[in-house]
């Protein structure tokens, strides 16, 4: 049974809008997402290509930060050791901003959805307001 075909929606026109704009029923509405479904909602926007080639990036210099780590514990020269150390430290803090770069993603998303939320919220108390001025329709 699709959700167009559920009679409880089809008389009640609230839930389905809101069904619509976040695919999920009005009561659970209020229930804050989990860090999973943020991270699946990242994934499947509309800049979801932009995510996965930030996310194969990250991936990349993931593996070089484990290589240059793995090199700057086995450098037994001073010089060897502060290159691989500097370096090291600098694959982090790239770690760090990209972690950061999907963190603020992660909120952005979720601002957005709750600007929604607000709009579809305004919209049905200025509906309920036109409909309690003019009881004809």
């Amino acid at each position: 049974m699709s959700p167009s075909d559920d009679p409880e929606i089809q008389h009640n026109p609230e839930e389905k809008i809101f069904r619509d704009i976040f695919d999920i029923k009005l009561p659970d509405a209020e229930e804050d997402r989990g860090f999973a479904d943020r991270i699946h909602a990242i994934f499947t926007g509309k800049s979801r290509k932009t995510y996965y080639l930030m996310m194969a990036i990250y991936t990349a210099i993931l593996g070089v930060t484990l290589w240059v780590g793995f090199h700057f514990y086995r450098a037994d020269i001073l010089q060897d050791t502060l290159f691989w150390g500097v370096n090291l430290l600098l694959c982090g803090v790239v770690i760090v901003a990209f972690e950061l770069w999907f963190w603020m993603e992660m909120n952005r998303n979720s601002m957005l959805r709750e600007v929604k939320r607000l709009e579809l919220q305004i919209s049905l108390l200025r509906q309920e307001a036109t409909q309690e001025v003019d009881p004809k329709n």
